[in-house]
């Protein structure tokens, strides 16, 4: 029965996985960073060279330096050329990967099949998991969390049979990991989450500690490099009243803890992007952050009882810990992708906590298999059907504006879309939205600029670029299309770039 299942599982979990997210195939490029990281990337166009190979470790992409998601990308170029299905597809099979790896990292650590599979299941087929399969520039995530989940098997492995080797193999997978998505930067806490429980190490705190110095240089050395290149790249103001406070930050980021662990069980309206509000309710922030200090004190005492609670919950606290916008500054702080490695030690906390008579005994244990089955039919059906929206810009900008309020960002990419779409007319009241939303964004004012540009409304548009120029000064763009532009009366100096 035991060799069966170690092959029906697995099999089972790849077939799942497979069905929900089939339609990846018959999605194509959207206009929300695919042109940055591909379609309109000459080093990524011309496949795998020498050119590229320099393009991807001496550059990033947006403040992010992620070389071998470049290369990666390069290679479904040189493979597929211009059609999006084989890079949906590459995504789809790494994602099947990482579930076999997360089911069998578990498996290694924790010799429960039916925990295992329930915690890989959900994880593989759970409707927050489409941004990541189905967005091709997501190739990031998907990559990560395939070196860093073999990371982990190979830190178990190392524990189990301590060695230099060992850890050296940890310690080059995860350097490969951080150069795909510099995600995993808190992995030697996880690691040290990982030695209380399920593990159970013996050593001293300070041993363990002390064996974890090469993953924590490393990890620094991300931080840094991160930090470095993070602080030269213009942050977009992510509202309409501009770069968001210190305090602000923090009170988002708390409200968002809040807000993942509900998206958990909650899957409704997901979008390609959330629009960050200008203030949060003094009462959510209180609330949230009540709830954060609560559950963390209750994880912390039932540590000797239940430490799969403390591990499971202080997982998902310090994963999500760099992508809530309160270490480092971003204009995107709230998306479902951002979910990939945190959600894992939720549904941790959740499946274990299923009493244990109600597995060992046959007849719960059928009922519960057939609920956990009725579950996982339903998130892949969630799945399947958020796909659709993937398929083009249209479809995912109009979902978005339909499930959100007061999207700047989204009102622009849908009247791209709708541009690009040869429809103009629809196009520029989303244009003219973008900029009411938000007045302080200076790229929504010069994609007003040029969609007035290309109606042929000169003035209109050299005065969208220099109110881009004022709020943004080096939002190079603006800048170029004034110099084009912009020529006044023989009396008015012409406009100079700063």
């Amino acid at each position: 029965m035991r060799d069966r299942s170690a092959l029906l599982i697995p099999a089972l979990l790849v077939l799942a996985t497979i069905g929900a997210f089939a339609g990846v195939a018959h999605c194509g490029f959207v206009n929300f960073d695919d042109p940055l990281y591909v379609t309109s990337n000459p080093a990524v166009q011309q496949g795998l060279t020498l050119d590229t190979l320099h393009y991807a470790f001496t550059s990033n992409v947006q403040g992010i330096y992620h070389p071998l998601t470049i290369l990666s990308l390069a290679l479904d170029a040189q493979l597929f050329g211009p059609n999006p299905a084989g890079f949906h597809l590459v995504n789809l099979f790494l994602h099947c990967v990482n579930v076999l790896l997360l089911y069998r990292f578990l498996l290694r650590m924790l010799p429960d099949t039916w925990r295992c599979a329930f915690v890989a299941a959900i994880w593989a087929v759970h409707p927050q998991r489409v941004e990541s399969v189905a967005w091709v520039t997501e190739r990031k995530d998907v990559l990560m969390a395939l070196f860093g989940l073999a990371a982990l098997q190979a830190y178990v492995w190392y524990v189990k049979k301590p060695g230099r080797g060992q850890l050296g193999i940890v310690l080059v997978l995860l350097a490969m990991s951080l150069l795909s998505k510099p995600t995993l930067m808190t992995m030697p806490v996880l690691l040290l989450l990982l030695d209380f429980w399920p593990l159970k190490r013996t050593e001293s705190w300070q041993r363990l500690l002390r064996e974890k110095i090469p993953v924590f240089l490393l990890c620094i050395s991300a931080v840094i490099v991160f930090g470095m290149i993070n602080s030269g790249v213009p942050q977009r103001p992510p509202n309409r009243d501009g770069p968001m406070t210190p305090i602000a930050r923090v009170e988002y980021g708390i409200t968002s803890y809040a807000w993942y662990a509900i998206r958990l069980i909650d899957f409704r309206d997901l979008a390609a992007l959330y629009p960050v509000p200008t203030q949060i309710p003094i009462g959510a922030v209180i609330a949230s952050a009540i709830g954060l200090l609560g559950v963390t004190l209750l994880v912390i005492q039932q540590r000797r009882d239940r430490p799969w609670l403390l591990m499971g919950w202080l997982w998902f606290v310090i994963a999500l810990s760099p992508s809530i916008g309160i270490l480092f500054p971003q204009t995107v702080i709230r998306a479902d992708r951002f979910s990939y490695i945190p959600s894992i030690g939720l549904l941790i906390a959740i499946a274990w906590t299923v009493p244990s008579r109600w597995i060992d005994s046959e007849t719960p244990r059928r009922m519960m298999t057939a609920a956990a089955t009725l579950i996982v039919i339903a998130m892949a059906i969630g799945s399947e059907w958020n796909i659709r929206y993937w398929r083009d810009s249209l479809s995912l900008w109009s979902h978005a504006l339909a499930v959100t309020q007061e999207n700047w960002l989204a009102e622009g990419n849908y009247a791209v879309a709708l541009d690009a779409a040869g429809l103009p007319e629809q196009a520029m009241p989303h244009y003219v939205a973008s900029v009411k939303i938000n007045p302080a964004s200076g790229q929504a004012h010069y994609n007003l600029g040029v969609a007035l540009e290309a109606r042929h409304d000169r003035s209109g548009a050299v005065a969208e670029y220099r109110m881009a120029h004022r709020l943004e000064p080096t939002y190079t763009k603006a800048s170029i299309a004034l110099l084009r532009l912009s020529t006044g009366p023989p009396d008015e100096p012409k406009f100079q770039m700063p």
